[in-house]
């Protein structure tokens, strides 16, 4: 079968969008003002509609596994029409990048979990208080 390409050999295209957290930037080493989202609809817009263009199968956001059920809760409020967006990142890019590919869910994805036992976020703190150095490394 001349032409036919296989499944093996497809290779699976992924996108990564970074950005700051919107609503919670002030646990962030690099902060910004919480209402920089309401200032910055047209530049969101045209990034949603610029990420449009890549035409994902699956959109992914930063939220605890756990809890995606209220993450699809709340993306299906949204769709319907019976929710505002958030001043927060996953709603303003996911969401909207969502609900414009009519997909019908959003991936909750979360690796900032405790690593035995100990938050992430502690690790973070003690390497600034103790070893400046070390932690002006990991950012």
């Amino acid at each position: 079968m001349k032409g036919v390409i296989s499944m093996a050999q497809l290779k699976p295209a992924v996108l990564v969008l970074g950005t700051y957290h919107m609503s919670r930037g002030q646990r962030d080493v690099y902060r910004l003002d919480p209402g920089d989202a309401n200032a910055r609809q047209e530049e969101i817009l045209e990034c949603v509609e610029l990420l449009k263009k890549f035409k994902p199968t699956k959109i992914a956001v930063e939220y605890d596994k756990v809890r995606e059920d209220l993450l699809q809760a709340a993306y299906r409020k949204y769709r319907n029409g019976d929710k505002p967006l958030e001043n927060d990142e996953i709603e303003q890019f996911g969401f909207r990048l969502a609900k414009a590919l009519n997909h019908s869910t959003i991936c909750a994805v979360d690796w900032n979990r405790p690593v035995g036992g100990i938050p992430v976020s502690f690790i973070y703190d003690f390497a600034k208080d103790t070893q400046p150095a070390v932690f002006e490394e990991m950012v």
